[in-house]
Formats: structure tokens, C-alpha cells, sequence
């Protein structure tokens, strides 16, 4: 597959760099406070709607995703949940199509190229896709010597019994590679004691949860991604920050509705599969 170059199309390749050079100028934040940042390519145009392609999660489109998250993405555009048309609707009336499309998307992800297959269905000007890419926070395993035994006093021959660490909970989104490639992971760590553990009392750390969220945004009009919003964060409130999120796409694009797909016209499946073979 042929890749232009920024200075003739700026594809979101290009608005990918742009971003990437944001959030490394924000890289002194504490550790665990979300990190937000807007890329726009120039000459974008305004953004009157958006039409809403799906979740790209765990490096594969995810019709079911938009079940689990999407009342609280669709916050910024809509009081309901905006209808997104690779959900569990579309992969079920369109098996052949739904399984050609995600071929393509574990090789390619989602490119300008397959969402130019989709602008004749949507009705909003923008196309709107969400990625998540993320880790569960993971809970410390017990300790393979079983229940911690009850303190000991210290004495001079040796520390007393301390530490112990947290473990997160909650749901998080899962990685992915595809648009919008960015660092996905998993980060180390928890509270855990000041003091020397003894030896037969080790207490393994936490994982913490580590998740991206980005929005992209693929203009009908100029057939090619134009906007991109993302959020990095490290923790386990992945609740407190979808909220977060969609009140910065609020804020970046203020009554902004979204409208839904011609269900009449149709895509072709041997379109994608020639996608996949440039």
C-alpha cells in the first residue's frame, strides 16, 4: 500500500506525529494524572456532525464496545447513544462483509482508505472513530506462604512484619494497533511498605491499569482525517475519565450533533478485499 507523505494529503499519519509531539511536551505531568491533547491538520474544516464508525479496540474493530461505552462517548453529541454503524447489528446482517472488513483492520487498521468505502452511508460530514488501548489493572496475587500471620513486635535481631499493597478494580478498555498508533502498556507498581519485608513474607505489587482513548475525526468532504483528541491516563478510574474524555470532545467540538448511516446504500466486500491487496 502506497503511503503519501504530510505535504500531500496529511492522513492521520501525519496528525498522529503532531499529536505524539503534543503529549511528549506534556510528559512532565504527575504520574496518573490524565494527559489530554487536541491535533488539528491545517485548512480542517468545521465540523457541523459526525457519523459515527465504531471502536477500535485490542488492535480489532469491536461491534460490541459501543454497547459497553457507547452512552458515555455519545455524551458531546447526543442525549442518547449516537448509532454506530460497525456495531453487532452490522457484523450480523453482513457476516461475509463484517469478516473481510476485519481482515483488513488487523493488518491495516481503520485507514482514510476504508473509511472513504464508508462516506457514502453517513449523513453527518465527519466520520467519528473511537480507539482504546489499554491494560486492566491487575489485583497482587497471594502470597504463596498464605494468610499473612499476625504482626510480631520488632526486635534488634531483625524488622517486623509490614507492607501489604492495594489492588485496583474497574473496567478498563484493551489495547489495540491500529488507528492512531500510540504506546498502549501496562505500568508497575502500588503503594507497598518503607521498611524491609522478611524474606518469607513477600507481597507481590499491583499492576496499574494503563489506557489511551482517541477520537478521530475523517472529513467526507476532503476524504481524509483531519482531527484527532486523546487521552492518556494511568490508573483505575476508567469511569472518571470516559467522562473526562467526552467532556473534551464537548469542549473541542461545542454542539456538535451526530446523525446516523443511509442504511440503503451498500458497501462492497470485494472493494475492502482490494484494500488489503495495494
Amino acid at each position: 500500500m502506497e503511503h503519501h507523505g504530510c505535504e500531500k494529503r496529511l492522513p492521520l499519519a501525519c496528525i498522529g506525529l503532531v499529536m505524539a509531539s503534543i503529549l511528549a511536551a506534556c510528559s512532565t505531568f504527575d504520574e496518573g494524572q490524565p494527559r489530554v491533547a487536541v491535533a488539528t491538520a491545517p485548512e480542517a474544516p468545521n465540523i457541523e456532525s459526525v457519523s459515527v464508525f465504531g471502536i477500535f479496540r485490542n488492535g480489532r474493530l469491536s461491534p460490541e464496545a459501543w454497547e459497553d461505552f457507547g452512552k458515555a462517548l455519545s455524551a458531546p453529541f447526543s442525549q442518547g447513544i449516537c448509532k454506530a454503524v460497525y456495531d453487532v447489528v452490522f457484523t450480523d446482517a453482513n457476516p461475509e462483509l463484517a469478516a473481510v472488513i476485519d481482515d483488513y483492520t488487523k493488518e491495516n487498521g481503520v485507514s482514510d482508505e476504508l473509511l472513504e468505502k464508508f462516506s457514502s452511508l453517513a449523513t453527518g460530514d465527519t466520520i467519528l472513530l473511537i480507539a482504546m488501548d489499554g491494560q486492566v489493572p491487575k489485583a497482587a496475587p497471594p502470597s504463596a506462604e498464605g494468610p499473612s500471620k499476625p504482626a510480631q513486635a520488632p526486635s534488634p535481631s531483625g524488622p517486623g512484619n509490614s507492607g501489604g499493597s492495594g489492588a485496583g478494580g474497574g473496567m478498563v478498555p484493551g489495547g489495540g494497533r491500529g488507528m492512531g498508533r500510540g504506546g498502549g502498556g501496562m505500568g508497575r507498581g502500588g503503594m507497598g511498605s518503607r521498611r524491609p519485608q522478611s524474606a518469607s513474607v513477600q507481597h507481590a505489587k499491583p499492576d496499574k491499569g494503563f489506557w489511551e482513548l482517541t477520537a478521530h475525526f475523517y472529513s467526507v468532504r476532503l476524504h481524509r482525517s483531519t482531527r484527532q483528541v486523546k487521552l492518556n491516563q494511568q490508573g483505575q478510574d476508567i469511569d472518571g475519565d470516559l467522562k473526562l474524555f467526552a467532556a473534551k470532545l464537548g469542549t473541542a467540538l461545542p454542539g456538535v450533533p451526530c446523525h446516523g448511516w443511509n442504511s440503503t446504500v451498500k458497501v462492497d466486500s470485494d472493494a475492502i478485499r482490494t484494500l488489503g491487496e495495494e
